[in-house]
């Protein structure tokens, strides 16, 4: 029957992003994947809608890394952080960034710059928080929602975001890879 998980399949198109298809057609179901250090995420989205995700470690970046990848605002919410927190903001602008190229089925092929991430208003605490980003040239805008997940340094960022007003908190489950 359509239930049978054997009839469903998750395969690179021609733009490289994951597709979901059953018993041999396209479905309505979109996912995004991501893994770093050791961990994988995934998010997925019903009803055709554009979905992206991301995980990465938290690490220092430099200004070089900053200057060339983030938008004047950007760059101005990094430089006026808590120098503690800085990794943090670094990471998670980085992420939703590649999180929203993900959905919009451009990944790293377009500049980083045609994307602005808003910092959010607070960096503390480990439960999903809302995220805001939109395309720098239309306006048009990407909600979202991000979390830091795991233990100081080491810990991941992770940003799930959509196109289409996610409005619901994200469930999280993570496994190893």
């Amino acid at each position: 029957g359509d239930e049978d998980i054997g009839n469903w399949q998750i395969l690179p198109d021609e733009d490289h992003a994951p597709r979901v298809s059953q018993g041999g057609e396209p479905s309505d179901i979109n996912v995004s994947i991501s893994h770093s250090g050791g961990t994988a995420f995934c998010a997925i989205a019903t009803g055709g809608g554009m979905i992206g995700c991301d995980l990465e470690q938290i690490t220092p970046r430099d200004s070089a890394f900053v200057d060339t990848f983030f938008t004047r605002h950007e760059r101005e919410a990094v430089n006026t952080v808590q120098d503690d927190r800085r990794a943090l903001l670094t990471t998670l602008i980085w992420s939703a960034k590649e999180s929203v190229l993900k959905a919009t089925l451009k990944g790293l092929s377009v500049d980083t710059w045609s994307i602005e991430i808003a910092a959010p208003s607070s960096l503390r605490g480990d439960d999903w928080k809302p995220l805001r980003a939109h395309q720098v040239q239309t306006g048009r805008r990407f909600d979202g929602w991000w979390r830091n997940w795991g233990r100081g340094k080491q810990g991941h960022d992770r940003a799930a975001n959509t196109s289409d007003g996610a409005t619901r908190t994200p469930t999280l489950h993570a496994g190893g890879c």
